[in-house]
Parts: structure tokens; C-alpha cells; sequence
């Protein structure tokens, strides 16, 4: 009888313990996992429960990093009550009231409820020409913090043209905060850090500079991006009553043969990222038509994006090399210090001494 009722115990305790945890997971109402499935963001709690789902107009592969799906969908917690809310970037809202909103940046709480939109509405001009007030928010660059504040940085595109700000977002309330930096071409990558250790925190961002024709990277300290300012460009497209920004450096790329042969009217750098094991920035350049050959160049800078080192990958070789040998491009051929010197003699940085653009110099190794 003892035996039974030991047994019958056991039991009923291992029922309480599955009923206890059936409980949770459908009790616990924070989120805690992000699922990229179908172009839409599922939102889970630690359980695997479903809390919400908004449909995207992105998509990642399964080998995206974290880091990379992060620039349009991340959590944050933003009063600090342990409940994470979802930003999100290019949601598909087509079909519902939301519909003429698509380049808004959306914050939602753990229910799937809107706490705050912002959508940018912000009217600059060139010389040449002025710009609709339509603009997507593309990346969400990083949150820090900032005398007590969290602040999103978010960079975006106008709807049709090439005017690209970064801006700044109060987290809690949605509402951006004073100053916008003004590019002129589409940025691709950014991340936020004291990259170089001198307690300041730096953006360091890549794209293009429609007005330069060139592939881009910069950085500048986001103190700076409390004012509205504006990247240095040639006339036409440089935005009418803002100064240059204070950047610590502006960096145009080297545009290779490659490109050129391929009539193309400049390079593009698509990534930016730190490696703290080896204390140095990786940029790449897009070289030729994205839609039929990709193919690029890799770059090496260090904390202070300085001292470019350039890395040259055997499909870009191999296909440069073709067009060499046939005559097509004149020599030398791609894995030589002579081809590898006439990129680098290509680098140039902005001088806001001599309010003009530089040959950049590098550290003899």
C-alpha cells in the first residue's frame, strides 16, 4: 500500500512539475527570441511561445550573423522595466491602414501593440535640385546611451534620390533629437563603438557619394551628429545651408579598371565592421555589376581608420586577369605590388583645413 502511494505521489508531482512549466510558457509574456521566417518577424518568449508576428519586406538567409539581421529588427528595453519591445525597420503594411507608412521605424510592446512610429519628413535641397519629404529608414545603426537617454541611430534614404541622413531617436518617446548629418548617396553599413580607445564614441558608416562617384567610409564622432551638418561633395550635390561635418576621417576608395570597363558610374562599399582581436576596420568595395558578376575588393584600416592594407580575392583576380590578358584591360596583372600600388595611390581624405579632398597618406610598414 506504501509502495502505491509513493508511487501515486511521484506522479502527481511530475504532472504539477509538466503543468507548472505548460503554465510559464504560456504565462511569460516577455520577449526574448527573434525568428526571421517567410519575410515576416516572429517574436517568442524563452519557451518558444509566439507573442507576435509583423510581416517585413526584408529577408534574411539562414546564414545571415546576428549582427546583420539586427540593422532592421532588434529588441530593446526602453524604460527599463525588464520587458523588452521590438524596433523594426520595413515592415510590409500594405493592406492595412499603416499602408503609406512603410519608411517608418515602428516600436512595439511585448504584445505586438504600437508604442511610437517615427517617419521622417524632412525637406533639403542642392544647388540643382529639392527633394520630396519622403524618406525610408533603412539601418538601425546602434543604441547607447547618452546622459541617461537612450538613443537610436538610424540612418535612411530618401524615396526616390540620393539624400541620406543619420538621425537620432530618443528611445522611450520616439522623437527625434536635434541634428541630422546629410549625405549625399546611400549608406550601407554602420556601426557605433570607441573604436580608437580616446573615449569618444565614433559612427564609422560606408556607402557611395553620388556627387564623387566614389565608394565611401568615414567616421565621426556622434557628438558631432547632435548638430545638422552635411558630407563634403562637389557643388551640385552638396546640401544647400549646412557646413561639412567635423569627421575624424572621410575616405573615398579606390574605383577600380574593373569598374570602369564595366561602364559603371562608381563603386559602391556595401560593409563596415571591427575586429577586436586584431584592433582593425574591414570595409569592401563592390567592383562591376552586382545584378550579373559580384565581385569586390577587401579592405584592412586600423582603430583610427587610417593605414589602408588591401586584400584582393581570387575571383576578382581571375576575372580582371581575363580581361588583361585579352587586351581588353591594360596590365599590370591583379596579384602584383604594381596593381596593388596604383589602388592605393587611388585613396584620398577629406582636409578641412584645405576644405578639400587629399592624397591619404600610409605608414610605411
Amino acid at each position: 500500500m506504501l509502495k502505491k502511494r509513493g508511487v501515486s505521489a511521484a506522479l502527481t508531482l511530475i504532472l504539477l512539475v509538466i503543468l507548472g512549466f505548460n503554465l510559464l510558457k504560456y504565462l511569460d509574456k516577455n520577449p526574448a527570441r527573434i525568428i526571421d521566417e517567410n519575410r515576416s518577424v516572429i517574436v517568442e518568449n524563452k519557451y518558444g511561445e509566439v507573442l507576435f508576428e509583423k510581416k517585413a519586406t526584408f529577408y534574411f538567409t539562414e546564414e545571415a550573423e546576428s549582427h546583420t539581421r539586427q540593422i532592421k529588427r532588434r529588441f530593446i528595453d526602453i524604460d527599463d522595466d525588464g520587458r523588452m519591445e521590438l524596433l523594426i525597420l520595413q515592415e510590409n503594411l500594405k493592406g492595412t491602414p499603416e499602408e503609406n507608412k512603410t519608411g517608418r521605424l515602428a516600436c512595439y510592446n511585448n504584445y505586438g501593440n504600437l508604442i511610437w512610429e517615427y517617419i521622417l519628413t524632412e525637406k533639403v535641397e542642392t544647388p540643382r535640385q529639392s527633394f520630396s519629404r519622403k524618406y525610408v529608414l533603412k539601418n538601425i545603426i546602434g543604441v547607447i546611451e547618452e546622459n541617461g537617454t537612450k538613443v537610436i541611430y538610424v540612418c535612411g534614404q530618401n524615396i526616390i534620390y540620393f539624400p541620406s541622413p543619420f538621425i537620432r531617436i530618443d528611445a522611450r518617446t520616439g522623437e527625434r533629437l536635434e541634428g541630422i548629418l546629410w549625405h549625399p548617396g546611400g549608406m550601407n553599413s554602420g556601426i557605433i563603438g570607441d573604436f580608437n580607445k580616446d573615449g569618444k564614441t565614433e559612427l564609422v558608416a560606408c556607402g557611395v557619394n553620388n556627387g564623387l562617384e566614389r565608394a565611401v567610409v568615414f567616421s565621426i564622432n556622434t557628438d558631432e551628429l547632435k548638430h545638422t551638418t552635411r558630407a563634403p561633395s562637389i557643388q551640385d550635390y552638396s546640401f544647400n545651408g549646412f557646413k561639412v561635418a567635423k569627421f575624424n576621417k572621410y575616405i573615398l576608395f579606390p574605383k577600380t579598371d574593373y569598374n570602369m570597363y564595366k561602364k559603371l558610374r562608381f563603386n559602391n562599399s556595401l560593409f563596415v565592421s571591427f575586429n577586436k582581436l586584431n584592433n582593425k576596420f574591414y570595409a569592401t568595395t563592390l567592383e562591376g555589376d552586382p545584378q550579373k558578376n559580384i565581385v569586390g575588393l577587401g579592405f584592412y584600416f586600423d582603430n583610427n581608420l587610417s593605414n589602408p592594407e588591401i586584400l584582393i580575392g581570387d575571383i576578382f583576380q581571375v576575372r580582371r586577369d581575363s580581361l588583361v590578358v585579352n587586351g581588353k584591360i591594360k596590365g599590370p596583372l591583379t596579384n602584383t605590388k604594381a596593381y596593388e600600388n596604383s589602388l592605393m595611390e587611388q585613396f584620398e581624405e577629406w582636409n578641412s583645413d584645405l576644405n578639400s579632398f587629399v592624397k591619404m597618406k600610409r605608414k610605411k610598414l
